[in-house]
């Protein structure tokens, strides 16, 4: 009887110890999946220019990723000019860069970026108790 229990005490040890080695492996192999097959994860840019129209920017970013680009053309009106030196850039940080202090704001889903004026929060007001 004593043999018994203890066999089934290191079995039940055992098992519950690969349980969890397996867990922390299928864990991992989802996070990498996720990862590879993320928009923008992977995709990277070179760009150099000097002066550029948002729109230029946005053609050669479409043309070395094949991501299209939605926006309205009326937000790009008053848009600055960048200028860019970038080797490799992931897109998002490309993005970034270009619409830093512009009032734009972007999103990337599946192999679209919109392109959206930037929402301002409202600030919240706080009352003065006397």
């Amino acid at each position: 009887m004593l043999s018994f229990s203890m066999s089934v005490k290191l079995v039940f040890t055992t098992s519950n110890h690969l349980v969890r080695k397996i867990k922390w492996k299928t864990l991992f192999l989802i996070a990498v999946s996720l990862c590879i097959s993320a928009p923008g994860c992977h995709q990277t840019v070179t760009f150099s220019g000097k002066d550029q129209a948002l729109e230029t920017v946005f053609k050669e970013i479409k043309k070395q990723t094949g991501y299209f680009f939605s926006y309205d053309h009326s937000i790009l009106k008053n848009a600055q000019r960048v200028t860019l030196e970038l080797k490799e850039a992931e897109i998002g940080e490309v993005l970034s860069i270009c619409l830093q202090n512009q009032g734009l704001d972007f999103s990337i889903m599946e192999k679209k970026i919109t392109i959206t004026k930037k929402v301002k929060r409202k600030s919240a007001h706080r009352r003065r108790c006397n």
